[in-house]
C-alpha cells in the first residue's frame, strides 16, 4: 500500500493506492502562514489518519526539492516555507521508503502512464503558480527542469515573484489572475470568478485573454523547440473549461507547425497523486 501526498500551494491532498486503485482520499487547505510548524501539524494529522495502513510514502510537492528541502524560483508559491526539510520530517516519523518529486513532474509522469506510457509529452499546470514537466523519449526530466511558468510572456509585463519581469506566471497563474482582476475591478476576485466575469465584462476579458494567449504561446514554443507532439494542461485554472477553451482557441491562430495535440489532464486534479504513486511503484519499492 502506498500513501500518496500532493502538497500544493493551495491544497494538501492524500490518498492510499492499492495497486491502481485510489482509496480514502482526503484534502485540506494548505496552511500558508510561513510557519513550518503549521504544515508539520497538518502532515502529522494526515499520517495519523492513515496510520498502519501503508508501506511507503510518495510526496508530490510544489517547488523545487533539493536534497530533500523545499525551494522555489518564486518563494511566494511556497507560502513562506522555503527551506522546509520535507525528507527529514518524514524520516523522523516513518521508517519505510520515501520518495519525493516535484508535483508538476509527478503529474507529468501520471499523465504519461495514463496514456499508455506516452514517451513524449509536456505537462503544464496552471494553478496558484504555473509549473510543468517533460517526458522526452520515455524519460521524465527531473531536478530543476520544468520551470515553464518562468518563461517570458511579456517583456513589459509585471515583475514576477522570481524577480524577472514578464514571466507567464506573473500574468496567467491563478494568483496573478486574482491580483490583476482585483486591481482592474477594484474589488477582490478569485481566478475562477474572473474567468466567469470574462464572458460579460471587458476588463476581465482582457486580463483572461492575455493569460490564455501567453499559455498558448508557451505551448507553441514547446512544440517548436522539443516537438513534443502532445501537451497536457492541468491545475485548478487550467482545467477550468472557460480557460482551457480560450487557450485552444488562441493556439488555433498559429500555423500548423506550432500546434501539438492539446488535452486536459485525464487524471484531473489527482494527476499528482496518481503520478507519485506510479513513480513509487516503478522506482522506489
Amino acid at each position: 500500500m502506498i500513501l500518496a501526498i500532493d502538497l500544493g500551494g493551495t491544497k494538501l491532498a492524500a490518498a492510499l493506492f492499492d495497486g491502481e486503485q485510489l482509496c480514502d482520499r482526503i484534502q485540506f487547505k494548505t496552511h500558508s502562514s510561513g510557519d513550518p510548524g503549521t504544515l508539520k501539524d497538518q502532515l502529522q494529522s494526515l499520517l495519523h489518519h492513515y496510520q498502519g495502513r501503508f508501506d511507503c510514502i510518495g510526496v508530490a510537492s510544489t517547488g523545487i526539492i533539493q536534497q530533500g528541502r523545499l525551494t522555489a524560483l518564486n518563494p511566494d508559491n511556497l507560502g513562506g516555507l522555503k527551506g522546509f526539510d520535507l525528507e527529514v520530517f518524514f524520516q523522523q516519523i516513518f521508517p519505510g521508503p520515501i520518495a519525493l518529486l516535484n508535483d508538476a513532474q509527478a503529474a507529468t509522469f501520471g499523465e504519461s502512464v495514463a496514456r499508455d506510457n506516452a514517451a513524449n509529452l509536456a505537462f503544464i499546470t496552471v494553478s496558484t503558480g504555473i509549473g510543468g514537466g517533460l517526458m522526452i523519449n520515455g524519460e521524465l526530466l527531473r531536478g530543476g527542469s520544468g520551470h515553464l511558468g518562468h518563461t517570458l510572456a511579456d517583456p513589459d509585463g509585471p515583475v514576477c515573484g522570481c524577480g524577472r519581469r514578464g514571466c507567464i506566471e506573473a500574468v496567467a497563474s491563478g494568483s496573478a489572475l486574482s491580483r490583476l482582476g482585483s486591481e482592474a475591478l477594484r474589488r477582490e476576485v478569485c481566478a475562477r470568478e474572473l474567468l466567469e466575469l470574462a464572458q460579460s465584462d471587458t476588463r476581465a476579458e482582457q486580463i483572461v485573454d492575455r493569460a490564455c494567449l501567453s499559455v498558448a504561446g508557451l505551448i507553441a514554443d514547446l512544440q517548436a523547440s522539443l516537438a513534443v507532439g502532445r501537451v497536457v494542461v492541468g491545475g485548478s485554472v487550467g482545467l477550468n473549461p472557460l480557460f482551457f477553451d480560450r487557450v485552444t482557441l488562441a493556439l488555433a491562430s498559429n500555423p500548423a507547425f506550432y500546434r501539438p495535440v492539446v488535452e486536459s489532464a485525464v487524471l484531473g486534479a489527482d494527476a499528482g497523486l496518481y503520478g507519485i504513486s506510479h513513480w513509487v511503484k516503478q522506482f522506489h519499492r
